[in-house]
């Protein structure tokens, strides 16, 4: 029997804990491995009694971590229309963040910040699952403070962002396809912070599924130190170009500071349309 990762948290203590969810297959193989970090934990004595947690910490302590995944309105993903978030229009946000820190100290100092602003509005944070670089640093200081984290990690690049100091809850994936999708569906906006290839292509893929009027949530840059100028400057070009239209290029949001786009996020109207009607059938749901 299968089971969802969200249905299964088993109550062992240890730094990180792997728990197979399909017992007929390799975790590995099968791709349905949850990975759970306690990390803020303090370090047990060695008569502590492993097998028994502490009870959890109560719910009103947490942002609420809506399982049904993305609300849907003719095919169309939506921001989640019931929260119990009194801070924020959102639940949570899938933060893109780099593998590595960057030769800016500015791009640490941000991702810690944004870290700060997700958690200060009760905000979860969707991941790509590393520990590393400005990802990791976003994850942890979302998670510190007391917040649900949950990250996808495709099982190919456990050894390279898979440390015993991961953060959350932490779902392996077969492949980036599949990482990609659960994750989008299950944010309700999204930003990219400063990074590499892997957060541009998703970037564009976000942006033209809003485009295509896959979804309609909201799409961020943190433009820290002006790290984006340089790709709202090609933005504006295909714009003047006749490639894109105005009412595409507003579909992306950029700021400085956390602080400032999570402000703009909150703020933002939706006024695209993009002229396509999609079947419900031909959006894969979370839950399988």
């Amino acid at each position: 029997m299968v089971r969802s990762s969200s249905a299964l948290f088993p109550h062992i203590r240890r730094r990180c804990l792997l728990s197979a969810l399909d017992l007929t297959s390799s975790p590995i193989d099968s791709g349905l491995l949850l990975h759970r970090a306690v990390a803020a934990a303090p370090q047990p004595s060695a008569a502590h009694d492993f097998s028994v947690l502490p009870p959890p910490a109560p719910q009103s302590k947490l942002s609420p971590w809506v399982d049904k995944g993305t609300d849907r309105e003719k095919g169309i993903e939506l921001p989640l229309k019931q929260t119990q978030n009194k801070k924020s229009r959102f639940g949570r946000i899938y933060v893109y963040g780099a593998s590595q820190m960057g030769k800016n100290a500015n791009y640490h100092k941000a991702a810690i910040e944004l870290g700060k602003e997700l958690a200060a509005k009760g905000i979860n944070l969707v991941y790509g699952g590393g520990c590393n670089g400005l990802m990791g640093a976003v994850a942890r200081t979302v998670h510190d403070k007391g917040h649900r984290v949950m990250g996808f990690i495709p099982k190919s690049l456990i050894p390279r962002e898979l440390t015993d100091d991961s953060i959350g809850e932490i779902e392996v994936v077969t492949h980036m396809h599949e990482r990609k999708r659960k994750m989008a569906q299950m944010a309700d906006a999204f930003i990219a912070s400063p990074s590499g290839y892997g957060t541009f292509e998703e970037l564009l893929e976000i942006l033209t599924r809003a485009q295509l009027g896959i979804h309609k949530k909201p799409v961020g840059l943190l433009n820290v130190d002006g790290f984006y100028d340089s790709l709202l400057s090609l933005f504006d070009k295909a714009t003047d170009q006749g490639f894109v239209t105005q009412a595409a290029r507003n579909l992306i949001i950029s700021a400085p500071s956390a602080k400032e786009l999570v402000g703009k996020l909150e703020a933002y109207v939706w006024n695209y349309e993009s002229g396509f009607v999609w079947d419900v059938k031909d959006q894969t749901p979370r839950n399988e």
